[in-house]
């Protein structure tokens, strides 16, 4: 199947699948594990929507067996991406290397039963899900730039554009907005449906930030661009916003 293959779910968004071809292998499901991971940003509850999505993408080309060899594989990396500072919403202190062995080995338990919710494609609502994925991503965003001044563990940039481990990054700036490849074929194509789906859902309400998608995304971009103005010319016209806009300093007084 080409890449550039969609399937329609509703007239106004065209979504991504790669559901032909040979089952995952579990180091394929490793690395899915990893990126489900990152892009929840250590939340286990938010990685159910960004699991059925990979289900509806991947259809029967993941198995049973993979995916359980697959959660044993994920355990070292992740614990080797909060060791060096993931930056993760909720992250906690730990004493030592065990210790956050034992809790990515729990959290991994919980990404098992969400792998098992996710089960059954045909009864999810694709827009439903991507929707979610957007506003989830749009969220812990705003919470990291606009609320608590960085991701956690990461020191202060010296540099002008954004990276993967950039304290001020923007997941769905870096990776939506602009295009960048998170190094995983179904969550590149997460991110472009996700982009594709704020004409729909953008101005749903978000109770946890009191804002819409939209305007919540406009807070993230100030601090973003402020910290990152080379990112500003690698962002849809729509969304650049000019670093002395008058209209961010409100935006910037949490960083």
């Amino acid at each position: 199947m080409n890449h550039n293959e969609t399937l329609e779910s509703t007239p106004e968004i065209p979504f991504s699948v790669e559901n032909q071809g040979p089952p995952l292998s579990p180091e394929d499901l490793r690395d899915i594990n990893i990126g489900a991971y990152r892009f929840a940003q250590g939340i286990p509850a938010r990685h159910t929507p960004i699991l059925e999505y990979v289900r509806l993408y991947y259809g029967d080309r993941i198995t049973d067996d993979a995916l359980r060899q697959s959660l044993e594989l994920s355990v070292q990396p992740i614990s080797r991406f909060i060791s060096r500072g993931a930056g993760l919403v909720h992250q906690s202190v730990v004493e030592n290397e065990s210790d956050i062995d034992t809790k990515v080995r729990g959290d991994l338990a919980e990404v098992a039963e969400r792998w098992e919710e996710a089960k059954q494609p045909d009864l999810l609502n694709l827009p439903d899900v991507v929707g979610t994925i957007m506003k989830n991503s749009i969220g812990s965003d705003y919470k990291n730039l606009c609320q608590q001044g960085g991701r956690l563990g990461r020191g202060a940039d010296e540099r002008t554009s954004a990276h993967p481990h950039s304290r001020f990054l923007s997941q769905f700036a870096f990776y939506g907005l602009s295009r960048n490849t998170t190094g995983i074929l179904v969550y590149d194509a997460m991110f472009r449906d996700t982009v594709a789906a704020l004409d729909t859902y953008g101005h749903d309400w978000m109770d946890t930030i009191g804002a819409t998608a939209e305007d919540a995304l406009r807070k993230v971009l100030a601090v973003y661009a402020a910290h990152y103005p080379d990112e500003i010319q690698r962002l849809p016209d729509q969304w650049r916003l000019p670093p002395d806009d008058d209209s961010q300093q409100p935006m910037l007084q949490h960083v």
